[in-house]
């Protein structure tokens, strides 16, 4: 007897990021003026290249600069890669927004270091 489990293929990954990308677009139309717009794509393309959270999340605030616009971290963070969402929720504001998330913690596991618990309380790093 053979079982059969689902399995979440590239294409089916490439779709779900194609739908977060739309709702993202369709957000960032609905919130930002065209110049705060282009800020943000080059702000993604910087991190798409560098990786660099710390600086994402800080030019993010520059940008997300009232709660309404801070809504956005919900569908940014579904573009950011799972090896760091955790450095990611512990930066970003989440706190501030207008209608604020609690992300579940996720546990990147390194040798020799303790699971980050920096959501628990449902306040990440400040700016």
């Amino acid at each position: 007897m053979t079982f059969s489990y689902p399995v979440i293929t590239m294409a089916t990954r490439d779709i779900q990021r194609q739908q977060h990308l739309k709702v993202f677009y369709r957000r960032a139309q609905e919130l930002l003026l065209d110049d705060d717009r282009d800020y943000l794509h080059s702000v993604l393309k910087e991190y798409q290249q560098y990786k660099a959270i710390d600086r994402l999340v800080s030019q993010l605030c520059h940008v997300l600069d009232t709660p309404q616009k801070l809504d956005l971290l919900k569908e940014i963070r579904k573009l950011i890669p799972p090896q760091h969402l955790p450095h990611f929720d512990r930066l970003a504001p989440y706190h501030k927004m207008a209608h604020p998330i609690r992300p579940a913690v996720q546990h990147v596991k390194r040798a020799g270091t303790a699971p980050n618990n920096a959501m628990v309380n449902g306040h990440a790093g400040q700016f």
